[in-house]
């Protein structure tokens, strides 16, 4: 790039509290915002998923619900009648054969495209207001009678929960996370973990859950679909579902609209 649309670029991240000027019109540094990018390689995925996938969604979020009003199906979210729009498809209703196609197919053959999902999964594990910590600080972990010994951490992506579980909680024996051929194939086990951290595939809208365990974590999954297909992922669930077993239910609950903080309002929704 030409320096002088390198400085306008750099001027403008400044503004937005990324980087500092150094020496002013010749240099930048890092500073705390800036250097989340060098020491979390999952936080540009993060950024790329935000500044990519998400504001094609958003600029025909009125159009998909003009052509699809009431409509609970996967292929006909706002995204996916972005992506059509992109790759010179109709977004005719009668043209859209398979509805029940989402975003999650669209991105399976895009091998970068998983990846860059699956890393910014795991970083919101960490993320303010999202972390898992507050899950992990309010389970009953040491009490013997009600800490799990088997855990599958449903659509689990790269592992990262269950890692945390396991590493903290030396009275759980084992986790599995489960998620999609596509998103784990090549998930690796930490040395410290193995034996204990376990892969499997497993797609929760067209298979029943076969893995045995005394804890199914669903981590912030729900919000992701309508109703008909939240209990379909829950209807996959019920054959594993012996006497004893647990359903753990991890998301964000929206608070009522605030009288004076109106930005949080729009960052949580």
């Amino acid at each position: 790039m030409p320096v002088d649309e390198v400085r306008r670029v750099l001027q403008t991240a400044i503004a937005y509290r990324i980087f500092e000027e150094d020496v002013p019109n010749v240099s930048v540094k890092h500073n705390n915002v800036s250097a989340l990018f060098g020491l979390s390689p999952g936080m540009s995925d993060v950024l790329n998923l935000l500044a990519e996938d998400n504001p094609l969604g958003a600029m025909k979020f009125v159009e998909s619900l003009h052509r699809y009003p009431g409509s609970g199906e996967p292929g006909h979210s706002a995204r996916m009648v972005a992506e059509r729009s992109e790759r010179g498809l109709s977004n005719d209703i009668k043209d859209v054969t398979d509805p029940s196609k989402g975003f999650f197919d669209m991105i399976a053959s895009d091998a970068a495209r998983v990846t860059r999902f699956r890393n910014s999964m795991d970083t919101a594990t960490r993320a303010p207001g999202y972390s898992f910590t507050y899950f992990l600080d309010n389970v009953p972990w040491g009490d013997p009678a009600q800490c799990p010994k088997r855990i599958v951490d449903i659509a689990g992506a790269g592992g990262d929960v269950s890692k945390q579980i396991l590493r903290r909680f030396p009275g759980v024996e084992s986790a599995t996370s489960v998620d999609l051929p596509e998103v784990i194939e090549t998930c690796e086990v930490p040395e410290d973990l193995a034996g204990r951290l376990h892969f499997a595939t497993y797609n929760f809208l067209t298979e029943t859950m076969s893995l045995e365990a005394d804890a199914y974590l669903f981590r912030h999954i729900f919000h992701d679909w309508s109703d008909q297909y939240a209990v379909k992922i829950l209807k996959n669930l019920a054959p594993a579902l012996k006497a004893g077993k647990r359903v753990w239910i991890n998301e964000v609950v929206l608070p009522e609209l605030s009288a004076n903080n109106h930005l949080n309002d729009q960052r949580q929704r």
